[in-house]
């Protein structure tokens, strides 16, 4: 008999990619409000750069560099963030949850203004 692996992340939400400029971030928010039980959850981010734009004015994005957090338990009620600051390229966060009902909001931040 043969057993497929299961995966260890059911569940993903993504940004998409943004374009932030120098001195803007975006923070991705992650709440365990629905949850019954504690529940691992991770992101993965992506910096992108532009490989060059044709003359109709479309631009080809790679990925620059890329990571993925350690995974974090959150717990009913609890809230967990990650934040990657804009260097004027493309970025896009991935969030990838265990189990559960978990709410999610991704805000933009002029930094240069606090």
């Amino acid at each position: 008999m043969a057993r497929a692996q299961q995966p260890r992340d059911r569940f993903r939400g993504d940004t998409g990619v943004i374009t932030l400029g120098m001195g803007q971030k975006v923070i991705v928010w992650i709440h365990g409000g629905g949850l019954k039980s504690p529940t691992r959850v991770r992101f993965a981010w992506q910096r992108y750069m532009t490989a060059g734009c044709n003359s109709d004015g479309v631009c080809q994005q790679v990925v620059q560099t890329q990571g993925i957090t350690a995974p974090v338990n959150l717990a009913p009620n609890e809230a967990v963030s990650f934040e990657i600051q804009g260097n004027g390229n493309g970025v896009r966060v991935e969030v990838r949850v265990a189990a559960g009902d978990v709410n999610g909001d991704a805000e933009i931040i002029n930094t240069a203004n606090w």
